[in-house]
């Protein structure tokens, strides 16, 4: 089997190098060649007739005179001899001088290919046409495991070795399909796999070009490769980000489906709404008709059922003065009782009216300062505070927004129900309060008798009322006061 290959129309260009050589002139070259033949032929001839026949006699006495012309071209054929001798020996020396400088052309250029195909990233083998190793380069040699000394002269499958990662297969490298038909070939698959010497595999993609000499003459073949561990686990994390990208495009879609669930459910609860605020403005229109009829029900009942109460009270008093000697004790108790329940009346009237007052005020909130509000009310509740010998404390209190009448109305049934019940020797009230999350909480404390935490949810009913008549004055109407002007101003109230 033939170990040279030739390609029949596949060639190359052969690197040359520039070397500059002598230029000779066009005679030289057929005189350097031929001359020395014809110059010793001729030496010879003349020998022949210049020296050889005169020796022997045989030459006639008319050769003398070409005897000595043929000794004068012996010695110029000789001059000629020995410069075509010196010019051959010039041109065998500038051949010599030229094949050394070849040669040393030839080896640095072989170092540096040899330096580029150590340095270079990829991986290189180079094999003869038998597959055996030539040539192995560092990142080769790395991938590989195989180091140069053990590589060269070894089969190219034993250091190249591939396998598919799938079927656990050898797989060629496709260097015979190179040598057998001098075409490059390219490989690249996702399941091969290089094993290394130790046995660490190692994803590679690899190429196969033939080397070719300068008459195009298959002399082996080449095999570049790389390491795609990286590449591979770029694919599989672009593969995921693609697919993340994917369910969260998937997710936006959604929420965006959702989202405009939502906006249509959003835009028919508006609808809703706005029919139900529409609706409300009317609940509210009529409430305030209502209020406003309730509230001059209640003035004009008021104004009517106090001129009588007013009355009854007035000749109640008249009789009990003017006839008290004509009555006995039991006439004069009926009278007592009489005016005793025109007054009462009288009161729950006055309060009736002040509760309707207390929600229904249009009066415009303004900036309050409670220290003067409290101030006022010490003022009104004076003389019962020197009745009872009660002390009213308060803390610095802030200014806030609302209806001045109305305030001095809250703490003043407040702090009046602190000293009213109470049956202290030394009734004490105080008033503080705290800020909390830009709301300020008022507490309003008393010392006096309490109450039972059952009794609480009946606090603020209006006319409900947890002690006796004939213990504690009123008409249990106070504190249903405070919390409709409480409720006006957007708070609430409570108790412990």
């Amino acid at each position: 089997m033939d170990t040279m290959r030739r390609l029949d129309t596949t060639r190359i260009d052969t690197t040359k190098i520039d070397i500059t050589k002598h230029v000779e002139s066009a005679w030289v070259l057929p005189f350097r060649q031929y001359a020395p033949v014809f110059l010793v032929l001729l030496i010879g001839l003349l020998l022949a007739v210049s020296v050889i026949l005169p020796m022997q006699g045989a030459a006639p006495e008319y050769l003398t005179w070409w005897h000595w012309m043929g000794v004068v071209l012996i010695y110029l054929a000789l001059g000629a001899l020995a410069y075509s001798l010196y010019l051959t020996i010039s041109a065998m020396d500038r051949a010599q001088q030229h094949t050394s400088a070849d040669n040393l052309a030839l080896y640095l250029a072989n170092e540096y290919l040899n330096t580029v195909l150590r340095n270079i990233g990829d991986a290189v083998i180079s094999v003869d046409v038998d597959g055996t190793v030539t040539l192995i380069n560092d990142a080769a040699a790395q991938l590989t495991g195989w180091s140069r000394d053990h590589a060269l002269g070894r089969p190219v499958d034993k250091v190249f070795s591939l396998i598919d990662e799938k079927t656990r297969k050898r797989t060629a490298s496709g260097l015979d399909q190179v040598l057998a038909t001098g075409k490059s070939a390219a490989f690249d698959s996702e399941n091969t796999r290089l094993v290394a010497r130790d046995g660490v595999e190692k994803p590679v993609s690899h190429n196969a070009a033939p080397l070719l000499d300068s008459e195009g003459w298959i002399v082996g073949a080449v095999i570049v490769f790389r390491d795609m561990t990286s590449f591979r686990n770029a694919q599989k994390q672009q593969l995921m980000l693609i697919e993340k990208l994917k369910e969260t495009n998937d997710q936006i879609t959604s929420e965006i489906s959702r989202r405009e669930q939502a906006r249509r459910a959003a835009l028919s609860l508006m609808q809703d709404a706005q029919q139900s605020q529409a609706a409300l403005r009317e609940i509210n229109e009529r409430l305030r008709e209502s209020n406003a009829a309730l509230e001059e029900y209640a003035r004009v009942a008021s104004h009517d059922l106090q001129e009588p109460m007013r009355k009854i009270e007035s000749f109640a008093q008249i009789l009990l003065e003017d006839y008290q000697s004509q009555m006995d004790e039991k006439a004069r108790h009926y009278l007592d009782v009489m005016v005793n329940a025109a007054r009462r009346m009288r009161r729950l009237i006055k309060d009736v009216l002040a509760l309707s007052r207390a929600g229904a005020s249009d009066a415009p909130f303004e900036e309050i300062d409670l220290n003067q509000v409290l101030a006022t009310v010490k003022d009104n509740l004076s003389q019962r505070m020197i009745e009872k010998n009660a002390d009213v404390v308060c803390d610095k209190l802030p200014v806030i927004g609302g209806e001045r009448t109305q305030m001095v109305q809250l703490f003043q049934n407040l702090v009046g129900n602190g000293i009213k019940f109470n049956d202290s020797k030394k009734p004490r009230v105080q008033v503080y309060t705290e800020e909390k999350d830009s709301h300020w909480t008022v507490y309003v404390k008393d010392n006096g008798i309490g109450m039972n935490p059952t009794e609480t949810p009946l606090l603020f009913a209006p006319f409900k009322r947890l002690h006796p008549q004939g213990k504690y004055e009123g008409t249990g109407i106070g504190l249903a006061v405070c919390r409709k002007i409480i409720n006006r101003h957007g708070g609430a109230i409570g108790v412990d």
